[in-house]
C-alpha cells in the first residue's frame, strides 16, 4: 500500500480492467501518480468520482453502496 487509504466509493461495470486502465491513462496524463513505479494516484475524491462515472459510461457502470 502506497499511501493509507479508506473506501468512499464502489463502482461496477461490465468491463473493469478496461476501465481501469483508462482511468490510468487519464490520471498519468495529469501527472497525478504518487510513484512512477506503483499504482496510486493523489487527487480530490470528487474528481476521481468524476473521472470514474465519465469514462464508466461506456462500460455500463453503476454506483453500489459501500457495504
Amino acid at each position: 500500500v502506497i499511501t493509507p487509504f479508506h473506501l468512499t466509493y464502489v463502482y461496477e461495470c461490465v468491463n473493469p480492467y478496461n476501465l481501469e486502465q483508462e482511468i490510468h491513462k487519464e490520471l498519468q496524463t495529469k501527472g497525478l501518480r504518487v510513484n512512477n513505479k506503483r499504482e496510486g494516484f493523489q487527487l480530490p475524491i470528487d474528481e476521481a468520482i468524476s473521472l470514474i462515472e465519465h469514462l464508466g459510461e461506456k462500460y455500463k457502470g453503476k454506483t453500489l453502496p459501500i457495504e
